[in-house]
């Protein structure tokens, strides 16, 4: 977390002095023209306006980093906590599947307005079919995916794509 700023035509930002302030409060900071909060919380996003000559945008994210992926009998369930923007969760199979894959997904906002996704597949009995669960926010993404390798053993491959 934390802001930037654009340089000021010398190049040098460090030689900048700056007084940030956040447009909606309060005065955050004196000093050269870098931004860094600490203890950044989802409230703290917006816009923040440095005196000399600009304003940048702070965008705070929490990124989607850890999930969670198995199988009980007929129904594999994927989730992750503590991610901020809100989440989408997708599904896919390999080989790709024909039809639309039913699942529900609930998505839960927390005290700290951080969100919290989870999403249940059912899938058909003895499919052979490798699923994956897709969870993104517009700033990252990550993947899980359930192989099953017998008749009644699974293994999950987490695969971490991020942009």
């Amino acid at each position: 977390p934390g802001g930037n700023s654009e340089s000021p035509p010398t190049g040098k930002p460090d030689r900048l002095n700056c007084t940030w302030v956040e447009t909606r409060t309060k005065l955050v900071s004196r000093g050269n023209a870098s931004l860094l909060l600490t203890g950044v919380k989802v409230q703290d996003e917006g816009t923040y306006r440095c005196n000399t000559s600009n304003t940048n945008q702070c965008f705070i994210a929490a990124p989607v980093s850890d999930i969670r992926i198995h199988q009980d009998g007929n129904r594999i369930t994927c989730s992750s906590e503590g991610i901020y923007p809100q989440p989408e969760l997708t599904w896919s199979t390999e080989p790709p599947s024909n039809t639309t894959l039913q699942n529900r997904t609930t998505v839960h906002q927390t005290e700290e307005k951080l969100y919290d996704i989870s999403s249940s597949l059912t899938v058909p009995d003895g499919s052979d079919r490798i699923y994956s669960c897709t969870i993104r926010t517009r700033r990252n993404q990550r993947r899980a995916t359930l192989q099953k390798l017998s008749k009644n053993q699974n293994q999950m491959v987490l695969v971490q794509n991020g942009f």
